[in-house]
């Protein structure tokens, strides 16, 4: 399923520097209103979509220092050093200096 998952992303790379998320603080999942997809982690670190129901692990917001943790880790945005057009995320060691791991969170405007 992982394989299948990863695909999907690939095919939405575009689409994913922009995306809107909705953190679910009670079960600490981060879901996509568009896929119904949640954001989770391989066992490399790597980020992907699952269905949320074998999600583990709980999302939390640092917003103060613009980071996002999953274990007591942060996202990075990683690119692909073989090839300039694509990227990835990823969970690594939280580094309050690197520039890959600070995000911008907004809310969306009420409707």
């Amino acid at each position: 399923m992982a394989a299948m998952v990863q695909e999907e992303i690939s095919q939405q790379e575009r689409n994913v520097l922009f995306q809107e998320w909705v953190l679910n603080t009670q079960r600490g999942h981060l879901k996509s209103p568009y896929s119904k997809l949640c954001l989770t982690d391989d066992e490399k670190g790597t980020l992907i979509l699952q269905n949320c129901n074998v999600v583990k692990g709980r999302w939390q917001l640092d917003e103060g220092n613009g980071r996002l943790l999953k274990n007591g880790q942060c996202v990075a945005l990683l690119p692909d050093e073989s090839n300039d057009s694509r990227i990835s995320l990823a969970l690594m060691p939280c580094d309050a200096t690197d520039e890959r791991q600070r995000w911008t969170f907004e809310k969306p405007p009420a409707f």
